[in-house]
């Protein structure tokens, strides 16, 4: 997977984007479009983050912060 550690994704549009097993530890997220991306695997993602980005139903999340 691809180190965007510490990246600076503000405002990106990831949609549909393939980040399986993306490092993501310390990312900024905010705003950044996840709209059926697959994080599936994704290291260092927390549930901080992700609350501050754009996803939806189509969006995979790893296990650990998977919509109950």
């Amino acid at each position: 997977g691809a180190n965007l550690r510490w990246a600076n994704l503000r405002n990106t549009n990831m949609k549909n984007t393939n980040l399986v097993m993306a490092d993501l530890m310390q990312a900024e997220l905010k705003g950044a479009s996840l709209e059926g991306a697959n994080l599936k695997m994704a290291k260092g993602l927390t549930s901080e983050q992700l609350r501050d980005a754009v996803i939806n139903d189509k969006t995979v999340l790893p296990e650990s912060l998977n919509r109950n």
